[in-house]
């Protein structure tokens, strides 16, 4: 009754323009819908949410917009973290497809209540003292010491107390890498060289590494880390006084990675063809770039490998040139409920064919490439849809013997206990690390390196050389009206691209304030194959103080 009487007001009142915004269970047509988004759930259900000038059904919740739905040019289900703050500017990264405009990253609100920023691994192979501070302590002032410009001085006076100069960086920790504490300076006295842990600190203790025995020449001297076992617990090094005069300056202090052999790398083949109709091109590539695997689509039909013997062929002849060949496959699908069924029996057509074939003639083992974060509606339940993910990665264990790697991105370091609820069930991981700076590939590459050492498991670091599409940054500030509404459905926060600056009765309005287009620049070397190259190897020399690292991976490299 109550929902009739609301189409008769709608009907027959005052309202020029209106239209509806309404979630739907799929499936229902009773309201065609001109502009439409899929909103998968984790328990394998589908929602769609919709604007539409057609009254909806009883079966969708709705809300009535005081304007036509032609106005709309795009929709996106967000988050409440996501969602536009009173007084905040927002931005949002986006595309124009078939006349529709596409939000393809919402970027959160500044807010005064902003989150600190993460703890960052200290770099290996760089001067420390560009970035660490410096304090002195002890009950006597004897220490007067200064740090500036990447460089350390410090005078004692003698005394009976301890005393000396703590190197900290409270936003940094220790990687898990082999390394040394390097230390280059000169002056006069003996130093002894301490690091500490948090637990360590608090009750006034700490590891001796060694001491300097400073003189008027430049010393370098090296302190093993092997008697630093919490790392990641680490707060600061001391550097501590003699009890008689002494003076040091400090040029460098740096943490020396301890690298073993550099793994060989790995790239993709995700074109079947490639491998079945030129595989001598494909192992032309492997030996231009120096790799030691391949992962390469598989086809499988039925159940089955499809062309078993083709795809021998090529294992032999790949292991000919000491190239190790994997599977690669995944679709963001796979962690759906429904699809969970074909997907095992993909895994299991792969391990019937290793079963099936003589040693040489073997897959090395199988790679997922399942990105669950790509499916309409994950950010509305994102922790839901990581457990489904966690149960997959468990069944494609339990469905075959071979070795498994999952393929994560690298923001998924922010992910810690999803992380360590798929390690019992892998061999390794493949990150991929897409950015073009080398600090930012060191960064996001370390905790994973240091996952990979703490379970055991090997972990690749992959970057990206193909093509990148072309993005546009928008960026609003809340306004009495705009071309971006924020409305709030039920539960369900959304946004709407407008044609043209409307007011906004059922919340916040914002204006746009201007553009820039993002490249791929930071994200592939697509065009700059030279400066990937250039890259590698330091990059490699670093990664390889890691018993974790298994190597470098090129997606998309020609």
């Amino acid at each position: 009754m109550k929902y009739g009487l609301a189409v008769l007001a709608l009907l027959f009142g005052q309202q020029a323009l209106a239209a509806w915004l309404q979630i739907c269970p799929a499936g229902d047509d009773a309201a065609s819908s001109r502009y439409e988004v899929q909103m998968l759930r984790p328990d394998g259900s589908e929602l769609r949410a919709s604007i539409s000038d057609t009254l909806p059904s009883p079966r969708c919740e709705n809300k009535v917009l005081e304007l036509s739905a032609q106005d709309v040019v795009g929709l996106r289900p967000i988050t409440p973290a996501q969602a536009a703050q009173p007084g905040s500017p927002f931005a949002l990264s986006g595309k124009t497809q078939d006349s529709r405009f596409l939000i393809t990253e919402i970027i959160a609100a500044e807010t005064s209540s902003a989150p600190a920023p993460a703890t960052l691994p200290l770099p290996l192979g760089h001067n420390l003292l560009n970035q660490l501070n410096a304090a002195t302590f002890g009950a006597e002032n004897r220490v007067n010491a200064r740090l500036q410009q990447g460089r350390l001085s410090m005078q004692c006076s003698p005394g009976g107390q301890p005393a000396g100069v703590v190197l900290s960086a409270p936003s940094s920790y220790l990687p898990r890498a082999r390394s040394q504490l390097q230390i280059r300076g000169n002056g006069n006295g003996s130093f002894e060289i301490v690091a500490v842990s948090a637990a360590q600190a608090a009750r006034d203790a700490g590891s001796h590494l060694g001491y300097f025995e400073a003189r008027p020449s430049d010393l370098t001297q090296a302190y093993a880390l092997d008697k630093v076992a919490a790392r990641s617990d680490w707060r600061h090094w001391t550097i501590a006084c003699p009890a008689g005069s002494a003076q040091l300056q400090l040029d460098s202090l740096l943490l020396l990675p301890q690298a073993t052999t550099v793994p060989s790398r790995a790239a993709w083949v995700w074109q079947a063809a490639q491998w079945q109709q030129k595989p001598e091109a494909v192992l032309a590539l492997a030996r231009k770039y120096a790799l030691g695997t391949l992962y390469i689509t598989v086809p499988v039909a039925a159940g089955a490998v499809h062309q078993p013997d083709r795809l021998a062929a090529f294992i032999r002849r790949a292991g000919a040139a000491g190239i190790a060949v994997w599977a690669v496959d995944g679709d963001p699908n796979m962690v759906q409920l429904k699809e969970r069924p074909a997907t095992l029996a993909r895994a299991r057509a792969y391990s019937r064919f290793n079963s099936a074939m003589p040693p040489g003639a073997r897959l090395r083992g199988v790679q997922f490439d399942v990105e669950p974060y790509l499916l309409a509606g994950y950010e509305m339940a994102a922790a839901a849809w990581d457990q489904r993910y966690v149960e997959l990665v468990k069944s494609l264990h339990d469905n075959s013997d071979m070795a498994l790697e999952m393929v994560v991105p690298f923001w998924w370091a922010g992910k810690p206990a999803l992380l360590d609820s798929i390690a019992p069930w892998l061999s390794g991981l493949v990150v991929m690390d897409y950015r073009t700076d080398p600090e930012e590939i060191y960064r996001f590459a370390a905790t994973f390196l240091d996952w990979g050492d703490r379970h055991g498991k090997s972990v690749r670091v992959a970057l990206e050389a193909g093509p990148i599409a072309l993005e546009t940054r928008y960026r609003y500030e809340p306004a009495a009206a705009g071309e971006l509404w924020q409305v709030l459905l039920g539960k369900q926060y959304f946004l709407l691209v407008l044609r043209r600056p409307m007011e906004n009765p059922h919340g916040i309005a914002l204006r746009a304030l201007g553009t820039h287009n993002i490249t791929g620049s930071a994200t592939s070397f697509y065009g700059d194959t030279a400066s990937l190259l250039r890259q590698l190897p330091e990059l490699e020399s670093v990664f390889s103080a890691w018993p974790s690292f298994a190597g470098m991976a090129l997606h998309e490299i020609k």
